[in-house]
């Protein structure tokens, strides 16, 4: 229970740097990257076998960079923010 708990208190990105990240600012492109990093490495991470059967985790980075671009241009092509609220 405690785990879920410490999920539900992690902070939520601005919503000026998600606004900013939108018009391609790459301070606050580089914030939204930091936020989503754990979640990257996690769903980048692969397993690796030695001849003793010794098990390995590594991080992917082909993968993990695949990731990262995909978040960055959909952030900048896809994001629709209406400001008239």
């Amino acid at each position: 229970m405690q785990n879920a708990n410490r999920k539900r208190k992690r902070s939520l990105l601005p919503f000026r740097t998600i606004l900013e990240a939108t018009k391609g600012e790459p301070l606050a492109m580089e914030k939204v990257i930091e936020h989503f990093k754990g979640y990257m490495i996690t769903l980048s991470t692969r397993k690796l076998e030695d001849e003793y059967g010794n098990t390995y985790s590594y991080v992917d980075e082909s993968i993990y960079r695949r990731l990262e671009l995909k978040l960055i241009t959909a952030v900048v092509t896809k994001f629709k923010i209406d400001i008239d609220l």
